[in-house]
């Protein structure tokens, strides 16, 4: 006996091609990116204390509001890529900076660089970083005054420096952590131990001397960015986010080898030094460096397209973040640097668009195939 079956066709979605289905949504991706920097968060929320508490939530708050208050274009509250550009933007902030300022530069994240540009997927720059920057236009003071984790002591270093600022603005010796040594600036017993540990059973043994200094900044015991710090934290959640394939290799990779060749170059020609005698390591780990290349530059809406063209990209801006710190008005605003490449990237997707099939890119005419025989 033959049973007729009938085709349940509630819930046949008719759409048009390209029919991919990919089990990362960008609900996901983004809520996935989130997570990853909140254990940064969360370290910066220790050793800042309340005011990091109040300006992340005055950035995210605001982010939240004004996605939800817009007419809808593409994406909602829900998405959460309002409440990672707000995150992403207020980490980057001093954790002294007015909440009111984390403010302001949310809604003109959210409402002016993605919304005006059409929603999400549409912005032609990274709206988290387009707010950084704009706070940073807005009260460069406020902007440029950072605290002293509290497991130091708190308050602030010659007028709220960080390290970098600090090696900027001093005169003396030209490697950083002597001018930071003859400045007092404050350094754990942690570091002094582990460093001492790691000179008599690893460097010394081949000749080497790994001078005190850098181990703060690695496990985030440092002036700088809420989230920025801890350069610990930020290598496990870019190695987790780099496995699930949610950001791309090739831009950290290609940012990270121009800022490095750039530093290594004039490092300390800025100083007064000699070329090829740049300190990479110590200009890698303070700064938010690491934030910027793994969390910021590898914006899907802001990076290009193709592989070569991520190459490219992030080698303009590692170096171009390399000489903003070197020589730029704010040694913290390499921001910028991704910020301004942003704007050539649909250069750079023309320029390395892969060729069509069959298309001669040369001669700018189909290629003509003659049969054998």
């Amino acid at each position: 006996m033959n049973e007729r079956t009938e085709l349940n066709t509630s819930r046949l979605i008719v759409a048009g091609s390209p029919q991919i289905h990919d089990a990362l949504s960008t609900t996901k991706l983004n809520w996935l990116v989130a997570a990853g920097v909140a254990p940064a968060a969360l370290w910066g929320f220790i050793q800042f204390g309340l005011p990091a508490v109040t300006v992340v939530l005055a950035g995210v708050g605001a982010a939240a509001l004004t996605e939800a208050v817009l007419p809808k274009r593409v994406g909602s509250v829900r998405d959460g890529n309002a409440i990672l550009i707000g995150l992403l933007m207020s980490l980057m902030f001093p954790p002294a900076a007015p909440w009111y300022l984390a403010a302001v530069s949310a809604v003109f994240a959210v409402g002016i660089v993605k919304w005006a540009f059409g929603g999400l997927g549409h912005a032609i720059l990274n709206p988290a970083v387009a707010g950084r920057v704009l706070a940073q236009v807005l009260a460069p003071q406020e902007m440029s005054r950072y605290a002293i984790p509290l497991a130091l002591g708190g308050g602030e270093f010659e007028h709220g420096a960080t390290a970098v600022m600090a090696v900027r603005s001093a005169a003396g010796s030209v490697e950083p952590l002597q001018r930071l040594q003859e400045l007092g600036y404050p350094r754990s017993v942690l570091d002094q131990a582990v460093t001492a540990w790691l000179n008599e059973h690893l460097f010394e043994p081949v000749g080497v001397v790994l001078p005190s200094g850098y181990v703060d900044p690695f496990i985030g015991l440092a002036p700088g960015g809420i989230g920025e710090t801890s350069a610990l934290l930020l290598l496990v959640a870019s190695a987790v986010l780099l496995g699930r394939r949610v950001i791309s290799w090739q831009v950290p990779l290609a940012f990270f080898a121009g800022f490095a060749a750039a530093i290594a170059v004039w490092g300390s020609v800025a100083f007064g030094g000699v070329a090829l005698r740049g300190d990479v390591l110590f200009h890698s780990l303070h700064g938010g460096v690491l934030f910027l290349m793994f969390f910021c530059a590898t914006d899907n809406t802001g990076a290009p397209a193709t592989g070569n063209g991520m190459v490219l990209y992030g080698l303009a801006a590692g170096v171009l973040a390399a000489v903003l710190r070197l020589f730029g008005l704010y040694a913290e605003g390499l921001a910028v640097a991704v910020l301004v490449v942003s704007f050539f990237v649909p250069l750079i997707n023309h320029v390395t668009k892969p060729a069509r099939f069959g298309f001669s890119r040369r001669r700018r005419k189909p290629l003509l195939y003659k049969p054998r025989g």
